[in-house]
């Protein structure tokens, strides 16, 4: 009898992982494109104050049209003790893709 329940918890818990992963990897925001899309930079608006930073823009993947959608940079107020690092192209076998910029 034992051993018929562990069969059992063991086969729903790797459902469950499996349904889980394709969860995963199903709402993963990253779309490869064969070249990176270019851009003109618009002109950047005055600074609010002396503690802005300005953020350039950042590219979003849309799942509908297989493209990446610019988003035009801001300015912000830096985060205490953190440092922002900008966004990037990174290239591999499947093509580019869009590294969104953070704050470490």
């Amino acid at each position: 009898m034992k051993t018929l329940k562990y069969k059992i918890k063991s086969r729903i818990f790797l459902i469950g992982v499996i349904v889980m992963t394709i969860l995963f990897y199903s709402c993963s925001e990253i779309g490869y494109v064969s070249a990176e899309p270019t851009y003109v930079e618009v002109g950047r608006p005055p600074q609010p104050s002396i503690n802005h930073i300005w953020i350039e823009g950042d590219w979003i993947w849309r799942r509908q049209t297989s493209s990446y959608e610019r988003r035009d940079g801001h300015w912000e107020t830096p985060r205490q003790g953190r440092t922002y690092t900008q966004g990037h192209w990174q290239s591999n076998g499947k093509g580019h893709h869009w590294i969104s910029g953070q704050w470490k």
